[in-house]
């Protein structure tokens, strides 16, 4: 699914997946209406297993990931999958039994759906 851009008529191409990192948002560098300006910054998704996620834009420029509080401007969110983990044989035992290791697998947010919001307008910030 990766990126769902909810207005394809405004899509909004700041914020990616880290083509490098698939469990990383990024951010590009984008200039509000009211002047702001919104410096490149990255969001690791890891932490939020399991959790929704939400990326809001403040009136300063401002990035805040806080799911309370009043904020200015919904830009992206996210049900991030709970951890994944993959049973691997590593080798054997002793006594011939199959050595058994939980290994975790990486999370990647291309196989689930970023909802991104287009960036305000001057109508929208007035």
């Amino acid at each position: 699914m990766a990126i769902v851009q909810i207005n394809t008529e405004q899509p909004n191409e700041k914020v990616i997946i880290r083509p490098d990192n698939p469990a990383v948002i990024r951010v590009l560098q984008h200039k509000l209406p009211n002047g702001a300006m919104i410096q490149q910054q990255d969001f690791d998704l890891t932490e939020f297993q399991g959790k929704p996620w939400r990326l809001y834009v403040e009136e300063d420029g401002s990035l805040s990931v806080a799911l309370d509080g009043v904020h200015f401007w919904l830009l992206a969110e996210a049900v991030v999958p709970e951890r994944r983990v993959e049973t691997q044989e590593i080798g054997d035992g002793d006594n011939g039994e199959p050595i058994i290791e939980h290994v975790e697998l990486p999370l990647d947010l291309q196989e689930v759906g970023v909802l991104v919001y287009p960036w305000p307008n001057d109508e929208e910030v007035a």
